[in-house]
């Protein structure tokens, strides 16, 4: 390691004659040993040289700070604005008291107070989460230069340059870009952690700290530029390969449509990939939609994974969702002007069915239809056109004793049959049941699942609706969704009355990771899950009476919109649909949770272990292949992925992809979160991974990565709020955050999620949407 690294002061001293690309400010440097001995002394130096004669910033620099070993940035203090002898007096103290047990060797350092800087921020030599060959810089618009580091940043952005791509266009950038190559040269390393800030005209360096703990991946880091033009070829391609896809461009992400984001995360392993891709976004997810009476995009393929990443195709989606009675030329305009309102609005990414799509009719429909800019040549026979679709295809979901909506319930209760007899199936486990079984969750669970998924999200586009139009208050939708008997709220209940034998008869294939192997299901780990713990109660649904004047306002609703059936009806349909999209969402999870058990068991016995199982790519699921093989195509299939995934592992794409040069360099999305309920909260904070041991969460604001259905053990544990990372308005968590009355903030995004994850406590304000990191 290089010779110029010293406490934070020293090696920007030393650095101070060598770095041309930015600027080094001075300093004045005294220990504590040196302040305790004589305090006097040390203010009438600084006085002799000018330093208590302008504002300085008093600055940390601990000898445990930036070490070989831990760096503790932002765990110390530094006082802005000082001036004069009371003043540096006093910050000397406060800095010197934020160190642990301070020693005489320990430093602290004086700098001239910066003044009209425009960003600040940190910046990172590799990628610090996988040590991918990216520049990262973390900045934000914002004179104070440590509100990045000490987490209370809340306007600050990710942005992610593969070294040797063109330079991107702010100025700032391009200058923070040209100090890290220099510092790597002069400090031999690319693990690099710099703190700088800028006024428009200069760059300032503020601090340079080896980062630590980075994965070693050289060899991938070799590949990346390769890996990464393949990214871009594979885009332009798929660009122009399926006809039947509207709208132009390229456009990706992580969160429309099935969110693989939310349900396999941002860089599963190729198994929960492959299982993801097979059951849902290969061909169920069109066959659905086709039969629900939307366009027809059979064989187009959802979900690709670019560089280890899942995104969904985006223009597909969108083509998915116009209702086949439309014509082609209004639906191309249609595809169009979604696309671009994406493209203008990027914070709308993880909320398109809730806040931009016309994908169902509602009593709001004409008025959005309206609003459609004229430049888009919309014409009023055209709106009608749309509306009168989604009206007929809506109406159509709706008929209780036919449709698509009625088959899927009565397909997903025959799987529920067949699955709990194949449960006690004979052993030991043969490929002949795990390829059956495979079979039956992708042709029988999951197409019922993802009808039943889009009825109960239509019920919610109407509920909310009602209050768009003034039928409904807020409080009554808030009612109307408490009252809802679902599959998991029965659990929280038996939860709370079942003896935990019982209960994971129930309930035991439940896993915080549908489509994960490597995280336990409930009845392989109850004390991982505290399910041998005291349950909190759960409330029972109420029953949701309207008043006459509100049954009145419904039914004379219904009526001016031609609904074919009376405010019961209507109401049935709503409750039906949120129930059973639960219920199918469980059975559905209990397959796929069976499927992972056996494949662990047959692979085990092969001497395969679950982690070895979890690389197993798509190949496994080869239908034209024998039994007999299929030890063989294991193998095979495990290695491939493995070798896929290792190769791409230090690769960064964005989670919404709108441009090809954005597989180069990118920011990362701000993301607006979802808040659920009117509920304010406060308690500390507990992050909590798939994998996370037994902690006490009474009275925590829990911090999810995804809203994974199998984390509904939390809300019988006592916790006063969670925040998820990613995640809809619409997503299981934020029904389940409903049904508790609790308050959450669904899909804050990665930048916002990392910055909470520091904090002592949050303060979730779900009726400001406000989210107070307390350091």
């Amino acid at each position: 390691m290089s010779l110029l690294f010293g406490t934070k002061a020293e090696t920007l001293e030393r650095l101070a004659p060598l770095v041309k690309t930015a600027s080094v400010l001075p300093q004045a440097r005294l220990t504590v040993g040196a302040w305790r001995r004589d305090r006097s002394g040390t203010l009438s130096h600084l006085q002799q040289a000018g330093w208590l004669d302008r504002p300085v910033i008093v600055r940390s620099s601990a000898l445990q700070e930036d070490g070989d070993t831990k760096s503790l940035a932002g765990q110390f203090t530094s006082v802005s604005s000082t001036l004069g002898a009371t003043d540096v007096s006093a910050a000397i103290d406060r800095v010197i008291q934020s160190y642990d047990t301070p020693q005489d060797g320990d430093q602290v350092f004086l700098q001239p107070q910066l003044s009209n800087l425009t960003v600040s921020g940190v910046a990172f030599g590799l990628d610090p989460i996988t040590g991918g060959p990216y520049l990262v810089v973390n900045d934000q618009r914002s004179p104070h230069t440590g509100d990045v580091t000490s987490g209370i940043a809340c306007d600050d952005e990710l942005f992610y340059w593969l070294k040797a791509s063109p330079f991107p266009a702010e100025p700032h950038l391009v200058a923070v870009i040209r100090l890290l190559h220099e510092l790597e040269q002069l400090l031999g390393t690319e693990a690099l952690d710099v703190e700088f800030a800028w006024d428009d005209e200069t760059l300032f360096l503020l601090q340079v700290r080896r980062l630590l703990s980075v994965p070693d991946i050289e060899s991938s880091r070799r590949d990346a530029a390769n890996i990464v033009e393949g990214i871009a070829n594979a885009l332009d391609r798929r660009a122009t390969q399926f006809v039947q896809v509207l709208g132009h461009g390229i456009a990706w992400g992580a969160m429309p449509d099935w969110n693989p984001a939310e349900m396999i995360g941002i860089r599963p392993r190729p198994l929960a990939n492959a299982l993801y891709r097979e059951c849902l976004t290969d061909r169920t997810w069109a066959e659905q939609r086709r039969r629900y009476g939307y366009r027809d995009v059979t064989g187009v393929p959802l979900m690709e994974s670019f560089g280890g990443q899942a995104l969904i195709d985006i223009r597909a989606s969108f083509t998915s969702f116009v209702p086949a009675a439309v014509p082609d030329s209004i639906a191309e305009k249609l595809v169009d002007y979604y696309l671009d309102q994406l493209r203008s609005h990027p914070e709308l990414h993880d909320k398109v069915e809730i806040e931009l799509l016309f994908h169902c009719w509602t009593f709001d429909l004409q008025e959005r239809l309206s609003a459609l800019p004229s430049r888009y040549e919309f014409q009023p026979a055209d709106n009608d056109l749309v509306a009168k679709a989604l009206r007929d295809l809506t109406w159509q979901m709706m008929q209780r004793d036919a449709g698509s909506w009625h088959d899927d319930r009565q397909r997903m209760e025959a799987f529920e049959c067949w699955l709990s007899e194949r449960v006690q199936e004979e052993h030991p486990v043969t490929p002949a049941q795990i390829r059956r079984l495979l079979r039956q969750c992708r042709d029988e669970a999951a197409l019922a699942f993802a009808g039943l998924a889009r009825a109960g999200f239509v019920a919610v586009c109407l509920v909310n609706s009602l209050v768009n139009v003034g039928v409904w208050t807020d409080d009554e939708r808030e009612r109307f969704f408490h009252s809802q008997q679902t599959v998991l709220s029965g659990m929280h209940r038996d939860r709370s009355h079942l003896p935990t034998t019982e209960f994971l008869i129930r309930y035991g294939h439940l896993r915080p990771g549908t489509y994960d192997i490597l995280v336990p299901r409930y009845d392989e780990a109850p004390e991982q899950y505290h399910l041998s713990d005291p349950a909190i109660d759960a409330a029972e649904p109420l029953p949701f009476p309207m008043n006459t004047t509100t049954t009145r306002r419904l039914e004379k609703l219904l009526s001016e919109h031609r609904f074919p059936g009376d405010a019961d009806a209507f109401l049935r349909f709503l409750a039906e649909a949120i129930q059973m999209r639960e219920y199918g969402k469980f059975v559905y999870s209990r397959g796929i949770s069976e499927l992972l058990r056996r494949l662990g068991e047959y692979a085990a016995g092969l001497g395969f272990s679950r982690d070895d199982c979890s690389f197993a790519d798509q190949s496994l699921w080869n239908e034209t292949a024998s039994d007999d093989d299929f030890p063989e195509r294991l193998r095979r299939a495990i290695a491939n992925g493995q070798a896929c995934h290792h190769a791409a592992r230090g690769i960064a794409v964005p989670p919404l992809l709108l441009s090809r040069d954005e597989v180069r360099s990118f920011r990362l999305p701000r993301c607006q979160p979802n808040f659920v309920t009117r509920g304010v909260a406060c308690g500390p904070v507990q992050e909590l991974q798939s994998s996370s041991e037994p902690i006490d969460l009474r009275g925590a604001v829990v911090l999810l990565p995804s809203a994974d259905p199998g984390f509904d053990w939390i809300f019988s544990t006592g916790i006063v709020a969670f925040i998820t990372m990613f995640g809809g308005a619409n997503s299981h968590m934020a029904i389940r955050a409903r049904e508790w009355d609790l308050p959450a903030a669904i899909g804050v995004g990665e930048v916002r999620y990392r910055r909470l994850v520091q904090a002592r406590a949050i303060r979730v304000d779900c009726l400001h949407h406000l989210l107070v990191a307390l350091p």
